[in-house]
């Protein structure tokens, strides 16, 4: 329990008071009861900014939570540009290797085998990024924490997370990438070449 003390207004006069009022029920209903009390007693007093606790906590919490909002926006279209940039460029290495994927099956490669392939030499770039995009994540994070006292220390979960949904996608665009190319005949890929 904090310790408290009064001193009468005559000897120390503040230039304001503020006064706190436990009440049972909705707390909004007494706002106008309490307000009416502290003017009965002298009515030159400016009673101003009477409000709930709530209130007060969300009027306090407004701006932290404002920010907190345009993080999340601007970290989730960050994940999508990296969800397309990936789906985009896994698709575009398939594409480039169109002709030879086409001569394997023609000497008899089966699509499965050929697909596979493609995949394990995706995984390397994938590990790759994986690692990198934690060690920056950690690096960024040992920054912030110098930077702000109060900031968190790096959500693992949430970078493994992260790392995982890109890897999937990556492997996802490869996968679908070269199903597009297996299908066609290998006569087809390629003439078009």
């Amino acid at each position: 329990m904090m310790d408290q003390y009064y001193v009468p207004l005559d000897r120390a006069a503040p230039e304001y008071a503020t006064f706190v009022v436990r009440v049972s029920g909705e707390a909004r209903d007494w706002l106008a009861v309490c307000r009416d009390a502290v003017q009965s007693v002298d009515p030159q007093v400016a009673v101003f900014n009477v409000n709930t606790l709530e209130q007060r906590f969300n009027d306090m919490l407004a701006t932290p939570r404002f920010r907190t909002t345009v993080f999340l926006f601007f970290g989730g279209f960050a994940l999508l540009l990296a969800i397309a940039g990936i789906y985009g460029m896994s698709s575009y290495s398939v594409a480039l290797r169109r002709r030879e994927i086409g001569v394997r099956i023609a000497i008899g490669a089966t699509a499965q085998r050929v697909r596979g392939m493609m995949l394990r030499q995706a995984l390397a770039p994938i590990v790759l990024g994986m690692a990198a995009g934690a060690g920056g994540a950690f690096w960024e994070g040992r920054l912030l924490s110098h930077l702000l006292t109060s900031a968190p220390p790096v959500d693992l979960k949430a970078c493994a997370a992260s790392a995982l949904l890109l890897a999937l996608v990556a492997i996802a665009a490869t996968w679908m990438a070269t199903g597009r190319v297996v299908d066609l005949k290998p006569a087809d890929v390629l003439k078009s070449e």
